[in-house]
């Protein structure tokens, strides 16, 4: 890459810079500081320090009022500044051990791939877990889970999590005497109140009206929640648990 400083000693105008070599105005004379040929320098080194040492470098020649541009030059062609850069770059986009630098990428990009290593990590943990597998069937994706906004009730978290006034549950701290659903059919659960419970039929006709508009049965929870959210959130606010649980002639 051929450089040269429009200024010689004496001359008043700040110089040009053309490319990528450092120069130094000392005593009003221009020195072309010429790069180390002697070998590339170690890779760990130059990943810590180059790229301050150039923002320094630069900051301090537009103190002198020296102007600097940046020119695009054909690659692999022999110029030995830009054969050098591009070695370097990728020893170190290949390398496995590169460090990492917060303070020399921008904040939002930090945040970001944190957020992104976050969620998979949230993923991994809520597919390897043993907890909460009625919630599972509804929310199996966490990103989709976050991309959701959800005007929780008490209503909707009792249908989502299987925790609440429903006999099955209170019955497993014996609170209710049987877990059997007043209907006479079988446990009162979530899946027989969604699907079965005769004492729901008004609601869920309702439901499955609203899920053949754009869809098909039978349904799963997943989709149910992605693609009828407003009509299965309908459903669970129209239950009068308090009614369903109080009906039942054996619950003392």
């Amino acid at each position: 890459m051929n450089q040269q400083p429009s200024r010689t000693a004496g001359d008043t105008k700040g110089p040009t810079i053309h490319g990528e070599h450092t120069y130094r105005s000392q005593g009003g004379h221009s020195i072309h500081g010429q790069p180390n040929h002697t070998g590339l320098p170690q890779k760990q080194r130059h990943i810590r320090n180059s790229r301050r040492k150039i923002r320094q470098q630069l900051t301090q020649m537009k103190k002198m009022q020296w102007h600097i541009q940046f020119s695009w030059v054909k690659a692999h062609v022999g110029i030995l500044g830009n054969e050098t850069a591009d070695t370097l770059a990728k020893e170190a986009a290949t390398s496995t051990d590169t460090p990492e630098f917060y303070d020399e990428v921008p904040i939002s990009v930090v945040k970001s791939e944190i957020e992104v290593a976050s969620v998979k990590k949230l993923q991994r943990e809520w597919d390897q877990s043993t907890k909460g597998q009625i919630t599972k069937q509804y929310f199996q994706d966490i990103v989709a889970r976050l991309n959701m906004e959800l005007n929780l009730t008490h209503n909707f978290t009792l249908m989502v999590t299987g925790h609440g006034n429903i006999h099955s549950y209170l019955h497993r701290f014996r609170i209710r005497g049987t877990p059997t659903c007043p209907c006479g059919i079988q446990d009162q659960r979530i899946d027989h109140l969604l699907f079965e419970c005769e004492l729901l039929r008004k609601e869920r006709n309702i439901l499955k009206t609203n899920i053949l508009k754009t869809g098909v049965l039978p349904i799963n929870k997943s989709e149910l929640i992605r693609k009828h959210f407003k009509g299965f959130f309908k459903f669970t606010n129209d239950i009068s648990f308090d009614k369903l649980t109080n009906s039942d002639p054996n619950g003392d």
